[in-house]
């Protein structure tokens, strides 16, 4: 059965889409999604905050590969862009009712 990460979208705006969709949903590949896509800078300039934040979700919902990228980006990260971060994209922001 296919996901809402899985599908081979070429569109980076309408995968962006389904990965919101299916993160808020509990899918924890496609938080990861949205972090590895953020923080590469897929789609748009490289926002760490946002993989940061994402990545912190992938690795909430039970996302094991979320920890390694978690650990990269605290090594490009300051402390302040971190706390910065968790005060920027609250559970609430990334899981709205």
């Amino acid at each position: 059965m296919a996901t809402l990460c899985e599908g081979g979208l070429r569109d980076f705006t309408a995968a962006r889409n389904r990965w919101v969709k299916g993160a808020r949903l509990g899918d924890s590949r496609c938080a990861f999604n949205l972090g590895f896509a953020n923080g590469g800078g897929h789609g748009a300039a490289p926002d760490f905050k946002s993989a940061y934040a994402w990545f912190s979700e992938a690795k909430r919902l039970g996302n094991a590969s979320a920890v390694k990228e978690l650990n990269k980006l605290r090594s490009v990260m300051t402390n302040a862009e971190i706390a910065e971060t968790q005060m920027e994209f609250p559970e609430d922001v990334l899981r709205p009712n």
